[in-house]
């Protein structure tokens, strides 16, 4: 049943006012909910920013020892840096080289000859080199434009295409290869002559050097009777045996033949017999004269004996020493031919078969032992040198050429003049340009990297201080007065008025241990294993303030920077500072002391967002919020019956009053009053 209307009635009641005020203070605990609500809320901001900072210092902390790090960044440092600049790895060992520029490496390039627009070229295929790598095009001919479009298309990254107009009638193509230095050279195979044509390559055709390896092949080896002979199981040694003989069938082109030769005397050699004598007859003869005072006369031809020592022939192979003969045999426009070569020596050898008259072929070669010797034949190959379609550039605008350096006084050459990383072990180097003398390439610790990251350290660290600082303010003691007020309003309202004078932090234990730990960091001594030894920060200039400081200037606890003191210890030795934030006191490769990891590692339990410590004071604080919202909606849905149950109790006054009212009236009409 609902409530009564209200109506303004004439007993001077004001039956709205009346209910509102009464539910005003009936409201009194749900506003204190609220506001214990958005207090709430607005701790929660405030850990979660605390959180956030310690997050900031933690990472700031690792920047300083992680393999990424500032101390681990080195810097090459170029005395030239118009000629020369480079990037050093974080393992390269600090140091100064002198290095000299003399050329720069370049890149090939050539053109055509001049095409007329009008002119068109045969349909055919062609090949570009450029180093090793071989570029066919089909050409399916046509005029400059057609032309240059076949090479685009096979272009890729190995070289560039461009057009360049002389006139309106006339243009030339030009290529440039990708690759610097002699890598990256020009060749070409031209069958269909389109390029000659063209105007890229004269007539000089381009020799090819190649090596053959030649197998001791079994199948094709053959002996006169009686020949012995052996091969390795990698068919590169042929042995032969007391002065026999063998032949290998090959089918090779002229050129050089190169052969590596050990001869030794056999151990079966019949004729020798080392380590024996023999007796031989000797007669002094008629030119032998005695003497005897002043008389000379002929001795008497008397037949004398004597022992020699048996020579069996057997050369030392230490001393170089050799014998045998090499019989090639080739074919010569049908007709066979023979060269016999000597061996003469231990050791490599050199047949030179070059100059055999064109279109020859090798067929055979003959090994031949001497002298009762075990020869032995190794690492058979042959080396020639051929021409083919090849054509050498016609218009050559750019040769390719090597970078020319020197070293501390040594020339090199590189191919190219970027990311050279083989000059300084863990740099690379790039040139620019020709220097007039050595330039000085100096290695070391980027130190301004290096203090941006201590700077930054030093400012999370204060952004963090200060935070918990700011908000952990008590109100003065005389500001709150803890005596039961004289209006009789419950005493624990004073304290909600002390809450919420005083910061978020005031009295959290969280917020004061995580400040009392870093900055106890801060200020502890840290073992060094280098020299110096900088065991505090204030020996790289990182303080709280200057020696004889007033209490008033360092109280507050925030880092200072002294900016020259930093730079001086960091160009003394970056090792010590970067030992003083983190060093390796057992060697192991892992980092496990130092400012920066201990900060670090006592962070940890903080800042974690499963089971740490703010996360953990969070979640309380969540939970809280849950239990008071949970109370307000109560509170609200009573204080909703509670207003209903006002209305019904006025609205029933008011009715009772108009009704009595309304009585007064009809008697005071029927007494005629």
């Amino acid at each position: 049943m609902p409530a009564p209307a209200i109506f303004q009635n004439n007993a001077g009641i004001n039956s709205q006012e009346m209910i509102d005020k009464l539910m005003k203070a009936e409201r009194m605990p749900l506003l204190r909910l609220q506001e214990d609500v958005a207090r709430a809320q607005i701790e929660i901001k405030a850990f979660e920013e605390l959180r956030n900072r310690a997050r900031k210092l933690s990472d700031t902390s690792r920047d300083l020892y992680s393999f990424a790090g500032p101390f681990a960044t080195k810097s090459v440092i170029s005395s030239d840096p118009g000629a020369i600049t480079g990037q050093a790895a974080p393992d390269v060992d600090p140091g100064t080289q002198d290095v000299e520029v003399i050329e720069l490496a370049t890149r090939h390039q050539i053109t055509s000859r001049q095409i007329g627009r009008s002119e068109n070229l045969p349909k055919g295929k062609f090949t570009i080199n450029v180093g090793d790598k071989e570029i066919p095009v089909d050409f399916p001919g046509g005029g400059v434009v057609d032309l240059e479009r076949a090479l685009k298309g096979k272009a890729g990254q190995d070289y560039e295409v461009s057009v360049i107009n002389i006139d309106s009638n006339t243009a030339l193509i030009s290529l440039r290869s990708s690759v610097s230095g002699t890598k990256g050279q020009f060749s070409f195979s031209d069958p269909d002559s389109i390029l000659k044509q063209a105007g890229f390559i004269g007539e000089k055709k381009v020799k090819k050097d190649s090596k053959t390896d030649v197998a001791f092949e079994q199948s094709k080896m053959t002996a006169p009777t009686g020949a012995t002979y052996g091969i390795s199981p990698d068919k590169k040694t042929l042995t032969l045996e007391n002065g026999s003989q063998a032949n290998l069938s090959v089918d090779l082109q002229p050129g050089t033949l190169t052969l590596v030769i050990s001869s030794e005397v056999s151990a079966n050699n019949p004729q020798s017999n080392p380590g024996k004598s023999r007796t031989e007859t000797t007669r002094p003869g008629p030119e032998v004269e005695v003497e005897a005072g002043d008389i000379k006369f002929p001795a008497a031809d008397i037949e004398r004996t004597r022992t020699v020592k048996e020579d069996n022939g057997q050369k030392n192979p230490a001393a170089g020493g050799a014998s045998g003969e090499i019989t090639v045999v080739f074919d010569a426009s049908g007709s066979e031919q023979k060269r016999q070569f000597r061996i003469s020596q231990n050791g490599p050898m050199e047949i030179p078969l070059a100059d055999l008259p064109e279109g020859s072929k090798i067929k055979s070669i003959q090994f031949d032992g001497k002298d009762s010797s075990k020869l032995a034949i190794s690492n058979l190959s042959l080396q020639s040198s051929q021409e083919d379609a090849a054509f050498g550039p016609m218009n050559e605008t750019q040769p390719a050429k090597d970078a020319k350096l020197k070293m501390n006084g040594i020339e090199i050459t590189r191919s190219s003049n970027e990311n050279i990383t083989d000059i300084i072990q863990g740099a690379s180097l790039n040139l620019h340009r020709p220097t007039n003398g050595p330039v000085q390439i100096t290695v070391k610790a980027d130190s301004e990297e290096i203090k941006k990251k201590i700077t930054a350290w030093v400012e999370a660290y204060n952004d963090l201080v200060k935070f918990v600082k700011e908000n952990s303010e008590f109100v003065k003691h005389d500001e709150f007065q803890i005596d039961r007020p004289t209006d009789g309003s419950d005493i624990r309202e004073g304290y909600r008025q002390l809450k919420d004078k005083s910061g978020i932090f005031a009295g959290d234990p969280t917020a004061r241990q995580l400040v009392n730990t870093v900055q106890m960091l801060t200020a502890s001594s840290y073992p060094s294993l280098s020299q110096p030894d900088y065991r505090v920060l204030s020996q790289i200039g990182i303080s709280t303030g200057d020696v004889g400081a007033k209490w008033s200037e360092i109280k507050d606890g925030y880092l200072k920077v002294d900016d020259a003191a930093l730079s001086k210890a960091l160009n003394e030795s970056p090792e010590s500072v970067k030992n003083l934030f983190a060093s390796d006191l057992n060697e192991d490769s892992v980092p496990d002391n130092g400012v920066a990891f201990k900060m670090t590692e006592t962070l940890k339990p903080y800042i974690q967002f499963a089971g740490g410590l703010i996360s953990a004071r969070i979640d309380t604080v969540k939970t809280r919020i849950d239990e008071k919202k949970e109370m307000i909606a109560s509170k609200e849905s009573s204080l909703d019956k509670k207003e209903q149950t006002l209305r019904e109790k006025f609205g029933r006054m008011e009715s009772s009053i108009r009704e009595a009212h309304s009585q007064s009236e009809y008697l005071k009409s029927k007494l005629g009053q």
